[in-house]
């Protein structure tokens, strides 16, 4: 079963990691950007990174595979592909 390759066995502790791993970095990354933050651009890298990396580390934990992996992973990547363009483009720094 899958929740016993998970640490401590226990969803809890997986869903918690989660959320502080993907949600927080990519809620400051909207409340960033509604913000019109010239932070955009860097967060957006950060919240991309931590998104393929935590596919990278679920992959490597639960040893199944998903549709959903490879297009978070994508999403992840294209994540830090805009923040490096708005980056490069943002003139307020």
């Amino acid at each position: 079963m899958v929740t016993g390759r998970l640490p401590w066995g226990n969803t809890v502790v997986a869903g918690i990691a989660l959320g502080v791993i993907v949600a927080v970095p990519n809620a400051a990354l909207a409340a960033a950007a509604l913000r019109g933050s010239a932070r955009c651009g860097p967060l957006s890298i950060l919240a991309g990174v931590l998104v393929v990396g935590w596919i990278v580390v679920e992959v490597a934990f639960i040893r199944e595979f998903s549709f959903f992996q490879p297009f978070y992973a994508a999403l992840g990547l294209s994540q830090v592909w805009w923040g490096w363009r708005i980056g490069r483009s943002d003139t307020r720094t």
